[in-house]
């Protein structure tokens, strides 16, 4: 299957020893490239065993340019007392004009 000029999903990368330490899975993901220099970034935050978040979560989003740098970063929070089993998400971040070399995606305590 061909993919679409705009999709840069394989620029993804997942850090998932955070994952595993914070009983977390992000599946499900996927980047595009928008307009006016953005990429968006949805997938879905699933927990490894049981329904409800042990504790707050951050999913932190950092995307990086060609020299490796961190050229936007973005944070999005998830509360035990809203989440059953898993969240939906999409986030926007700046591309600065840059070209974009990988996108990392973790998860983080509150």
């Amino acid at each position: 299957m061909s993919r679409h000029a705009n999709d840069i999903t394989h620029l993804m990368q997942r850090v998932e020893r955070f994952e595993d330490r914070w009983g977390v899975s992000l599946e499900c993901l996927s980047a595009w490239v928008g307009i006016q220099d953005t990429v968006q970034v949805s997938g879905e935050l699933r927990l490894t065993t049981g329904l409800q978040l042990p504790q707050r979560i951050f999913l932190i989003f950092a995307c990086y340019d060609e020299a490796n740098r961190v050229i936007s970063v973005t944070k999005e929070v998830h509360l035990p007392e809203s989440f059953f089993g898993f969240s939906a998400f999409s986030v926007v971040l700046s591309t600065l004009g840059c070209r974009i070399s990988k996108i990392l995606i973790y998860p983080k305590p509150y």
